[in-house]
């Protein structure tokens, strides 16, 4: 599940961003299944799951993940200057066939938390 993330962080971000925090927050609820499964009295839940979280059973699908998105941010660095670009809209086409569309996008940007609800519809 983490190379299938890291993967679609590459070529579709939107479902690769899905991905890596569906498979982060499976990691986190098979961290606490496995610190419940061990009954040790002396130590606290807290240090249980971190133990757990240190093992290799996590340690791996956090490593692929770590890689494929420093690949990415580099990728992305080396093409547009800024990690956090996916793509640079302003060098689109189609510009030019809608006259709002450069002030919209100077307004509310590339990614805007309003149009979230919209997505998830």
């Amino acid at each position: 599940m983490a190379l299938c993330a890291g993967l679609a962080l590459l070529t579709r971000v939107t479902t690769g961003i899905g991905l890596i925090l569906a498979c982060v927050l499976l990691l986190l609820v098979l961290a606490v299944q496995e610190s419940n499964a061990v009954r040790d009295g002396h130590r606290p839940a807290l240090l249980r799951m971190g133990q757990a979280l240190v093992g290799q059973r996590f340690l791996i699908p956090t490593g692929i993940l770590a890689v494929l998105i420093a690949a990415t941010g580099t990728l992305n660095y080396s093409r547009w200057g800024n990690p956090a670009t996916f793509a640079n809209y302003y060098l689109c086409f189609c510009m030019g066939c809608y006259a709002n569309w450069v002030p919209v996008m100077q307004k509310y940007g590339m990614f805007n938390l309003q149009r979230i609800p919209f997505s998830l519809m």
